[in-house]
């Protein structure tokens, strides 16, 4: 086989890949994670299972597959961020919005996050998966840390709480609040009575606020 030949196959193999990712996405947003069967992905896709097994060996790995996507594609968008601000609250303070503007752009995305939080809530099906996840997430821990050590250096962030401590706490309280809002925000609002948007800036005020160095 020569190399043109190679790399059409193996155009053609991520092009399927891709289609099978989409297709499953939707089909999770949907109906949820614990509903969508094999037989409804590879119906949406309009191929086989011999096919499917071509490229995935398991729904798990499938569902790993669309959050290792989402979560690659918002690494790079974090790389590329030029954080703005005087210093590093400043700093804070553009990336916490910028997390918040990524909700009302790409809501699906969030919300997918969302759902395979609660349902690999206890453990990870094997190994192999959650060690290539675990490998990506360290990838993207170092914003919020990095604004954090420079907003300690400069004196506009507080110094007497442990830089890794702070950044899971925002990091945590961030992603939670904003996967919420994206799952049940205009439940919320029916229930509450409060706007998803009011909810989101006052948590960003609180963060800010608790940031501020000790008088």
């Amino acid at each position: 086989m020569n190399q043109h030949w190679k790399e059409q196959l193996e155009k053609h193999r991520n092009n399927r890949k891709e289609e099978i990712l989409i297709a499953a996405q939707q089909l999770f947003l949907e109906r949820g994670l614990g509903v969508v069967k094999l037989n409804d992905i590879v119906k949406q896709c309009g191929i086989s299972k011999v096919t499917f097994y071509k490229y995935y060996k398991s729904m798990d790995e499938v569902i790993f597959a669309v959050q290792m996507k989402i979560l690659q594609e918002f690494i790079e968008k974090d790389k590329n961020l030029m954080t703005k601000g005087k210093n590093g609250w400043e700093k804070m303070e553009y990336a916490l919005r910028i997390q918040i503007e990524t909700l009302k752009t790409d809501k699906a995305s969030v919300s997918f996050v969302g759902l395979f939080d609660m349902h690999y809530r206890d453990h990870y099906p094997t190994p192999e998966l959650e060690n290539a996840f675990l490998d990506l997430l360290k990838k993207g821990r170092s914003l919020f840390k990095n604004i954090l050590l420079e907003g300690v250096q400069d004196g506009s962030i507080r110094n007497d709480i442990d830089i890794t401590t702070l950044q899971f706490t925002i990091s945590n309280i961030t992603s939670a609040t904003i996967q919420r809002m994206a799952l049940r925000g205009e439940i919320l609002k029916y229930d509450q009575g409060i706007d998803p948007d009011l909810i989101l800036e006052q948590m960003v005020n609180m963060i800010l606020t608790y940031l501020k160095p000790m008088k």
